[in-house]
């Protein structure tokens, strides 16, 4: 990981006004992203982490918004004040992103090769057989058996783990400075799961390659990322490098999700998963302090009447009161 910092995402806030409700899915988040870096976004579903991918890649459309105070800098350029035409140029080309299900990413009515090509058409300005030549040599770098052949396949012929497969070749296609991952492992088996993980680790140190990874797992970001974000609500509980994160958390969100991580033996002499009290709140519920207070074990008088600020403590950051004592 170099100390370049490639990407700065400052007071990001994106709300959604739908019928006579506002529904802040992101509420005032602000990171780093340094070049070879692989950064987790963490949390529940609801939590705002793939929101926060799609307001990078400017893709908020109504009635969404995303607040005037917010910024997004790629390389010092504010990449909310870009217009289309300059976003397409960046989108897939310098900033790339994986999206939740390859299966309804890929048009069923095309063949792969030329979907994955698509890229190297329109910013490298590449023939329609450069292209798909292109796209077999990307289906072998992801370890797809038979890869040059298989660029006329229908995504249907393709088993969700080679669609995955297929579609980190197409964000690679234009070697990004910047990959963003929305849950690229959902409804994967566990062993295409650890490969996908293995691939884009492989593909991030091949390529000096940033990455933002989201998930709801922190099982998997363990031994694969360098720096951990948690959101809850919007908001971020905790950030720090995952080594710390894991070993000690400072928020009580971060260490109930790590009790709540199945680990072997866990239903030996009638232990039982742990599970987190409660539901997470609906994104247009207004609670008042601490977000996570009608969770929280550990919650006291100051935790209901007011939202803790993100306090540093050692070298991780936590919103909670109890990191102020």
């Amino acid at each position: 990981m170099s100390d370049e910092i490639i990407l700065e995402v400052k007071n990001l806030t994106t709300r959604f006004n739908v019928l006579d409700k506002t529904i802040t899915a992101v509420d005032g988040i602000s990171f780093e992203l340094y070049k070879n870096e692989i950064l987790a976004i963490v949390g529940e579903s609801g939590s705002g982490k793939s929101v926060t991918n799609y307001s990078i890649m400017n893709l908020i459309d109504p009635p969404g918004i995303i607040e005037k105070e917010s910024a997004i800098f790629y390389r010092g350029d504010n990449l909310l004040e870009f217009d289309e035409r300059k976003m397409a140029d960046i989108r897939g080309n310098k900033i790339a992103m994986i999206f939740q299900e390859p299966s309804s990413s890929f048009n069923p009515l095309f063949r792969i090769g030329p979907q994955i090509g698509e890229g190297l058409r329109l910013h490298m300005k590449k023939s329609r057989e450069e292209a798909v030549a292109r796209a077999g040599e990307l289906l072998e770098s992801v370890h797809i058996p038979g890869a040059k052949g298989r660029v006329l396949d229908f995504p249907f012929q393709m088993s969700g783990g080679m669609l995955q497969r297929a579609m980190v070749a197409q964000a690679l296609a234009c070697s990004p400075d910047i990959l963003l991952a929305d849950e690229p492992t959902t409804a994967l088996d566990v062993t295409t799961q650890a490969q996908i993980l293995a691939l884009l680790k492989e593909k991030s140190e091949e390529k000096g390659m940033s990455i933002i990874f989201v998930t709801h797992d922190l099982a998997l970001v363990e031994n694969f990322a360098d720096r951990v974000i948690i959101l809850y609500n919007g908001r971020i509980m905790e950030k720090g490098k995952a080594s710390d994160v894991f070993s000690s958390p400072k928020n009580p969100y971060t260490e109930d999700l790590l009790k709540a991580v199945p680990r072997m033996g866990i239903f030996k002499d009638s232990h039982l998963l742990y599970t987190i009290k409660g539901k997470t709140p609906a994104p247009e519920e207004i609670i008042p302090g601490c977000r996570y207070s009608p969770r929280c074990g550990k919650c006291f008088d100051l935790c209901l009447k007011k939202e803790p600020e993100l306090y540093r403590s050692g070298n991780q950051y936590t919103r909670c009161h109890l990191a102020d004592k």
